[in-house]
């Protein structure tokens, strides 16, 4: 079995706060915790850093660093002041048709103008060059591949180990996280210009000694010198010599004067990861005020109008979601609004172990009234995600929101992957977390048909089988279909994919052709229409057969679905893109109610409203630390900036 050393300053440099605080307890505890900690628990039992082997192997696996296990073979040991980890090896099993496929990587001319000519190159965003040239490319080496700092940490589900084999097998993907451990913890008063101190909850209360922590900083953003302004430490800007124009440098994040937060008060939830040392790194933060599940009817100044529930939650979504004035009122905060519904709208309804899917759409932000404002350009991003309501960690039988996004990205600065990740990397990553500075929305909604379980096996809800086709184009977004890497375009991004997933998944239930549909889906679909329940049928007026259903509404123009989205539903083995400017914006107007993320939410929101679904809005109104000026700005209809660069 192979072992490495974690030395800190390989993937982080270390800024310690809270100097005067207590240490951790690293001692090994048992077989579920792989560091005992006082105060912190590990985010999942199997997490860990996919690293991309230096001999490839058939099977497309990759090395797996273990961070936590429940085999007590795997914990990391201290060993001279330094985590050993072990090595395993990480492998993607399961039927073909519900895994995605491998791809030749080829980096196109095109592609290599914009990133370089090679891995380096100043001024260039960082691209998977380890990838160039190689066949049959798996989904965990294009994952593992696209960092290059190599700094993929990823919780498994469902995970089975073979000692035999030092293999590690999984048949859901990797979800990708911002450390190995979660700490609950209330910030105090700074003393110190740099210095954030934290108290951590122990035994039904906050501490009154902080502990130790430190905080990251990326290494070298060399090739990419203009994004490397937007991080910023405690509002001061990295110190890189290859940073320019540091005047108009904005944070990503910031936690300073984080203990003024509105937020403050009811904690927040760090990840990270311990040290050998006994401090905990940082690597993203979220309030509690998000996590716990509270949603409130709307405020008696959010006045709703309708003669039905229905029209009163698409009344108070259509003007008070992104209301601007609304938005700057509630900023530094957290809302969770149960929007009306025909079974009463309350929180009683929702109970531990309940999923829901999630549509998340961010917009942008203004610094001191800069061109952004001005701008009609502000669409923001948008993504589909699933959550559930689980048991919160540190308070028993609080139900906590945990949710998983589905991310189509392209090539960014941000080095933001395409892939499923947790919410709390997503949003509240300290180096490319949204949460900060953008006001943003989660639709949690709850829809049984697409949730409830039916089947044993890989497929056991028709969320599974949407999962099964928002993996495959995620993968595909990571490999650029074979180019290298993806660009967004009219035809191509964040809400057109994101749409495209879901007509190729509802398709691929209710189609009676075998080829499309495949053993699994055919065996789920068989099992829901024999069930004493009305979710087939809910499901199929969703699909295409109510009055506003998604077919009409996102799939189709005219009743004609996008050519490369048909090909794409027949072949899974590629990912069809229009290949001129001239194809890409034919393909635009075919799907128009889904080339902007904020028509694409919208209209589902809408579709989802009209089949019964129950929607509760959770808003992070800028959220974390105070940054003077900033200004919310709401997401316009118009505009094509996906935060992508």
């Amino acid at each position: 079995m192979k072992t490495r050393k974690f030395v800190a300053c390989s993937l982080f440099l270390f800024v310690s706060i809270g100097c005067k605080a207590r240490n951790f307890n690293t001692s090994v505890k048992d077989a579920n915790t792989s560091v005992a900690v006082e105060g912190i628990v590990p985010i999942a039992p199997w997490s860990g850093r996919l690293i991309f082997p230096e001999v490839r192997r058939d099977d497309q696996s990759v090395d797996f660093e273990v961070h936590t296990s429940p085999n007590k073979s795997l914990e990391p040991a201290n060993v001279g002041g330094e985590w050993t980890f072990k090595v395993v090896s990480l492998r993607w099993v399961g039927s073909p048709d519900t895994r995605p496929p491998g791809v030749d990587v080829e980096f196109t001319s095109a592609v290599k103008k914009w990133v370089g000519e090679k891995a380096g190159v100043p001024g260039k965003i960082p691209a998977p060059w380890k990838l160039n040239g190689l066949k049959n490319v798996g989904p965990l080496e294009s994952l593992a591949a696209n960092r290059d700092l190599g700094d993929m940490m990823v919780r498994l589900k469902d995970a089975q180990f073979s000692d035999s084999s030092n293999t590690l097998e999984i048949r859901k993907a990797p979800v990708q996280i911002s450390g190995s451990h979660v700490a609950f913890v209330k910030f105090g008063e700074s003393t110190a210009p740099g210095e954030v101190k934290a108290f951590p909850y122990l035994n039904g209360g906050f501490s009154t000694t902080p502990m130790t922590f430190s905080f990251p900083l990326p290494l070298s953003h060399t090739s990419a010198p203009k994004i490397a302004q937007k991080f910023r430490i405690f509002g001061q800007p990295i110190a890189n010599a290859n940073i320019e124009n540091t005047k108009n440098a904005r944070p990503q994040s910031t936690l300073e004067n984080i203990d003024k937060s509105p937020m403050n008060n009811d904690g927040w939830y760090v990840y990270g990861f311990p040290t050998p040392k006994g401090e905990f790194l940082i690597q993203a933060v979220l309030p509690r005020k998000a996590v716990a599940f509270a949603p409130q009817a709307p405020s008696s100044s959010e006045a709703v109008r309708g003669e039905t529930p229905n029209a009163m939650a698409k009344d108070w979504l259509e003007r008070h979601l992104w209301d601007t004035k609304r938005l700057e009122e509630n900023q530094g905060k957290i809302t969770q609004t149960m929007l009306p519904h025909a079974a009463g709208g309350h929180s009683a309804s929702w109970k531990m172990g309940d999923k829901f899917v999630v549509l998340n759409l961010f917009s942008w932000f203004a610094v001191n009234g800069e061109a952004e404002r001005k701008s009609p350009l502000r669409s923001g991003h948008f993504a589909i995600g699933l959550g559930e309501l689980v048991e919160d960690p540190f308070f028993k039988g609080s139900p906590s929101v945990q949710i998983e996004y589905k991310q189509i990205y392209g090539l960014n600065g941000e080095q933001i992957v395409a892939g499923t990740m947790d919410w709390s990397h997503y949003l509240g990553n300290v180096h490319r977390g949204w949460a900060y500075l953008r006001p943003i929305a989660d639709l949690l909604i709850k829809f049984p048909p697409l949730t409830n379980t039916y089947a044993d096996g890989e497929f056991s809800s028709a969320w599974d089988v949407l999962d099964s086709d928002f993996e495959r184009v995620m993968s595909f977004y990571r490999v650029g279909s074979g180019d290298g890497v993806s660009v967004i375009s009219a035809a191509n991004s964040c809400a057109q994919d994101s749409i495209q997933s879901m007509y190729l998944g509802l398709s691929r239930l209710f189609s009676a052709d075998e080829a499309m549909a495949f053993e699994e889906a055919t065996r789920l679909r068989s099992a829901m229409k024999s069930a004493a329940s009305p979710d087939w049928v809910r499901l199929e007026n969703f699909f295409m057969g109510s009055e506003t259903n998604m077919k009409e509404e996102l799939f189709t123009n005219l009743n004609f679905v996008r050519p490369d989205w048909a090909k794409n539903l027949k072949n899974r083995n590629e990912f069809v893109r229009p290949k001129n400017f001239v194809g890409s914006l034919f393909a635009g107007v075919l799907s128009r109610n889904s080339i902007l993320p904020r028509r694409s939410h919208d209209t589902m929101t809408k579709v989802f409203l009209e089949n019964g679904a129950e929607i509760v809005a959770l808003q992070f109104h800028q959220v974390g630390g105070i940054t003077p000026g900033l200004s919310p700005l709401s997401p316009s209809k118009l505009g094509s900036n996906d935060g992508e660069k």
